[in-house]
């Protein structure tokens, strides 16, 4: 039967649309519920595995404007910096059709 429906992407938009509106009013009527944990040693062992979760989705964060300027400033610093070594040369592009 399902084969047999024309769906077109203005009526899956649409009824997308329509299931995220039905969630938001579902969202907006509940309560919030608070849960309080009783101290264990499960929980104290979750608590210390969540905080390294934490931790590492912390090390996975973009580095900010300002780290990643600084950066380029010091390797544009470095580059100035350094001196040609006797046997560097550039050596000329070729690039090859395939």
């Amino acid at each position: 039967m399902i084969g047999e429906i024309p769906l077109s992407s203005f009526g899956l938009m649409m009824a997308g649309g329509g299931l995220l509106l039905v969630a938001g009013i579902l969202l907006a009527l509940t309560r919030k519920v608070k849960v309080e944990v009783a101290a264990s040693t499960v929980t104290d062992e979750l608590m210390i595995c969540l905080a390294r979760i934490a931790e590492g989705l912390e090390g996975l964060r973009a580095p900010s404007r300002e780290e990643v300027t600084r950066d380029v400033l010091v390797r544009l610093h470095e580059i100035a910096t350094v001196k040609p070594r006797a046997k560097v040369r550039e050596m000329p592009g070729v690039f090859v059709k395939r």
